[in-house]
């Protein structure tokens, strides 16, 4: 029982001096230190940790006003009534001997007894890497929703100048970053040597002409796409090619849009003139732009898909050879053309056109030759029809035209004339000689016509007739149209 007695009486009177000690320790751990005020607010002790962090000797500070030496924002709750007794934590600035302020936080404590003033305790701290901290996770915190928003701008089934525009402003946006509210954002164009200006903010107009188009190794962000290297200067110096009369004095942030080191843009952000290097500025800028390349390679990936469906469309619509409607599209239009005219109470002509000792030149030269003169055939059949007009190749030699008859509706002689008009130059234009890789060829075209209503209302009907009236070309000489008849075809010769 003694022995248990004693242990704990000696816990209860254990030694003062390595209390302070032990508290002195914990102030130096926390850089942190004390002061005590008198009742007048006048420093009359203070701990080893207040030299450290305010560089005044604990001597200096004896007797002094702590407002004439650190505390300048003359904090009111350092000097309250006595009475008040609270421990509430505080910030506020101190400053340091040489000029430098520092965030701390404090307590003050009252030493008051009830009617006697004794002066009042600080116990302070260093908070600097806390502030530094909080505001390193402001600055991600705004970084974040920086990228996930340029992210979410990807998605959005935006032109690219209008994407590359939100992007931009996003990007100039940022809160914590030092540069100004202008800059731009350019494309590589498909050549691979100049930049392409898609977005801009705060521009010049001098600039929106100047930078439309700016060749690789030109100006600052020419510079910096050609060496695929961020570039920055704080001032304008001789690199920076491009200005206008009244230009103010600044600085850059020029970035290669970089996917695998491909080169695909430049992200120019402007800074005030003799701004420093800020590596986390930077750092984040590389981020945005690897972003933006994503976004970008999404674009051209986009474009390359609908150009590839297109010419995928277009394949299935039209001859490979020549460029013209294939027999599918013609049939197409042809059905839309008649059903227009029907409601109009007009006239279609169809001129269906075969060509002539095109079987000998294939025979004679070999297809090669022969896919030349079809192209060329081709060709000079569109220069004789107006652009209202529609010419189709159906296949190996045989080519079709449906005219337009124009509006008022016009007689049957009068379709009649401007068919066979038609037909005449078709005839005239393919029976000129043909040269092709030096070889001399002449053919010659038989043409068959027939018309809406006057020979039928449907598009296969009509195809029959002039298909027809072309035979009856072929038995007859050859090289010249004719307009169908109900004369009876030989029964041997199928129609086509």
């Amino acid at each position: 029982m003694r022995a248990d007695s004693t242990s704990r009486n000696s816990v209860a009177t254990a030694d003062p001096l390595l209390e302070q000690e032990a508290a002195a320790l914990l102030l130096k751990t926390l850089r942190g230190g004390s002061y005590r005020l008198d009742e007048n607010g006048h420093i009359n002790w203070v701990s080893p940790g207040v030299a450290e962090l305010l560089g005044w000797a604990p001597q200096a500070l004896l007797g002094r006003d702590p407002r004439d030496l650190f505390d300048r924002w003359e904090n009111a709750s350092l000097r309250a009534p006595a009475a008040d007794t609270s421990r509430q934590s505080r910030q506020t600035l101190f400053w340091h001997r040489e000029g430098h302020s520092f965030p701390v936080e404090y307590t003050r404590i009252s030493l008051d007894d009830p009617g006697v003033a004794r002066g009042t305790l600080v116990v302070f701290r260093d908070i600097s890497q806390e502030k530094q901290q909080e505001k390193q996770d402001r600055n991600s915190a705004a970084s974040r929703i920086a990228i996930s928003a340029l992210l979410e701008t990807g998605l959005e089934s935006l032109s690219m100048a209008r994407q590359m525009q939100v992007a931009l402003e996003i990007i100039l946006t940022v809160p914590w970053l030092s540069i100004q509210f202008k800059g731009s954002i350019f494309t590589l164009n498909e050549e691979g040597d100049a930049l392409i200006l898609q977005a801009s903010k705060g521009f010049h107009e001098s600039l929106l002409s100047q930078c439309a188009r700016l060749p690789l190794g030109h100006c600052l962000c020419g510079m910096a796409a050609q060496s695929r290297q961020t570039l920055f200067v704080n001032r304008m110096d001789q690199r920076h090619a491009i200005r206008f009369p009244g230009i103010e004095q600044h600085g850059h942030y020029c970035l290669p849009i970089l996917s695998k080191g491909r080169l695909l843009g430049v992200l120019n952000c402007y800074i005030p003139a003799d701004a420093p290097h800020r590596p986390e500025e930077e750092a984040f800028l590389v981020t945005a732009t690897n972003t933006l390349a994503g976004i970008i390679e999404r674009r051209q990936l986009e474009s390359q898909l609908r150009a590839i469906q297109e010419q995928l469309a277009h394949s299935a619509s039209h001859d490979s050879l020549t460029g013209l409607p294939n027999k599918r599209l013609f049939l197409e239009h042809f059905q839309q053309i008649l059903a227009t005219a029907q409601r109009a109470k007009g006239r279609v002509a169809l001129l269906f056109i075969d060509l002539d000792r095109f079987k000998q030149v294939n025979d004679t030269f070999g297809h090669d030759i022969g896919d030349l003169l079809l192209v060329e055939v081709a060709r000079r059949i569109t220069g004789t029809l107006r652009v209202s007009d529609l010419v189709a190749r159906l296949g190996g030699d045989e080519f079709a035209a449906i005219l337009d008859q124009g509006t008022p509706p016009r007689t049957s002689q009068e379709a009649i004339e401007d068919a066979s008009r038609v037909a005449t130059k078709i005839i005239e234009q393919l029976q000129e000689p043909f040269y092709l890789n030096g070889h001399p060829c002449q053919i010659g075209s038989s043409i068959g016509i027939s018309l809406c209503p006057e020979h039928g209302e449907s598009a296969d009907l009509l195809i029959r007739c002039a298909d027809q009236a072309m035979y009856t070309v072929k038995q007859s000489g050859r090289n010249h149209f004719a307009l169908f008849t109900t004369e009876p075809r030989p029964a041997d010769q199928p129609l086509s």
